[in-house]
Parts: structure tokens; C-alpha cells; sequence
């Protein structure tokens, strides 16, 4: 089944915290400096919900606040990039460094604390043309098949 991961003792429902995980131009997304966000490209699916990101540089992108008890927690988001070669942050907290490539990758990471903030920004240097989709954030270290969402957690 979608969403459900097996486990010791039972089954365990998943669920994506982020809201619009598609579309990143939607709140709850808060944008951070000055990135232009589109909505309404191709996506790795084979629809038109990826958002694309021009940023003028470093600091340039989005995050959601997510309220959640403490991890682990597993961040993961598909990214292209516009040229191949871009370098993006993910997060949540400190974040990673990705080189992204001309093809749809999907990145994730695994951290632990409470409250953790998934971010997708433009990394650390230089201005850069992206696309991100299908981001989520699950409660566990396992990376979990994607599960959709709008404005409401599912």
C-alpha cells in the first residue's frame, strides 16, 4: 500500500509534513532573499507541477516550518537542474550540498532533532536556474515512497 511501511510489531502510517509538496510557490513556503518561483513544469512523473527556481545567489530560496516531535526525520526532494552542474542545498537543518545533473534526481537525508525545517535554496554561490518537486519529510530514517500533497499533511 502507498504510504505504509512495514515494521516490527505492526504496520506504521507515514505521513508527508510538508505542505505543497509539489508546488513550491504556494504558502505555507516561505520564500528567503529574492528567488523568482514558477510553477507549472514538467515534472519526473510525466505531468506539469515542478516549480522552477532562478536565484540571484546565495540565501535565495524556500523553507516551511514543520512542528513535529524529535526525529530522526527523513527529508527528501526530486531536483533538476536547468545546465547540470548547479549546486542547491537541501535540508532540513544545516542542510547538504547537491550537484544536480539535466536529469530528475531524488535527493533525501536523514537527521535528527525536533522541529526540523525543510529547505530547498540555491546553495552557496552564484546564480542558478533549477526545478524542484515532490518534496517530503517523514518521521523515521527509512526513505519512504512519495506521498502527494496540498494544503493539508496526508
Amino acid at each position: 500500500m502507498r504510504g505504509l511501511t512495514g515494521l516490527a510489531g505492526g504496520v506504521k502510517r507515514r505521513h508527508n509534513l510538508v505542505k505543497w509538496s509539489e508546488d513550491a510557490t504556494h504558502s505555507p513556503w516561505t520564500v528567503n532573499g529574492t528567488p523568482t518561483l514558477t510553477a507549472g513544469f514538467a515534472d519526473p512523473v510525466g505531468g506539469s507541477a515542478a516549480t522552477k527556481f532562478q536565484t540571484p545567489g546565495t540565501g535565495h530560496g524556500v523553507y516551511q516550518s514543520v512542528t513535529d516531535a524529535s526525529g530522526p526525520h527523513t527529508f527528501s526532494v526530486w531536483l533538476m537542474g536547468a545546465a547540470g552542474g548547479e549546486v542547491v542545498q537541501i535540508g532540513p537543518g544545516a542542510g547538504s550540498n547537491v550537484t544536480l545533473t539535466t536529469a530528475w534526481v531524488r535527493y533525501s537525508m536523514t537527521v535528527t532533532g525536533t522541529n526540523p525545517v525543510p529547505v530547498i535554496y540555491g546553495g552557496t554561490s552564484g546564480a542558478k536556474t533549477f526545478y524542484a518537486w515532490g518534496a517530503q519529510l517523514v518521521k523515521g530514517s527509512a526513505l519512504t515512497p512519495y506521498i502527494k500533497t496540498q494544503a493539508t499533511v496526508v
